[in-house]
């Protein structure tokens, strides 16, 4: 996120906890989801949408490809 972000792409956590974990469900029965939390906590929301211009989208995409290679 932070090698993004300074290259002016905006990254965000959406789902910081697992849904399983959230207060909407505290009411259900819990199974430990262990791979679930363990997703949690990799997770990154991209820039996404209609509104995005083919040069941004190649953009985002070169840095991400930069910073996996």
């Amino acid at each position: 996120m932070h090698d993004l972000s300074n290259k002016n792409i905006v990254t965000s956590i959406f789902y910081p906890k697992p849904l399983h974990l959230q207060i909407a469900y505290k009411n259900f029965p819990r199974e430990e989801c262990k791979n679930s939390v363990k997703l949690s906590n990799k997770s990154l929301s991209l820039p996404m949408g209609p509104y995005l211009e083919d040069e941004e989208i190649e953009r985002i995409a070169s840095s991400l490809n930069q910073h996996i290679q």
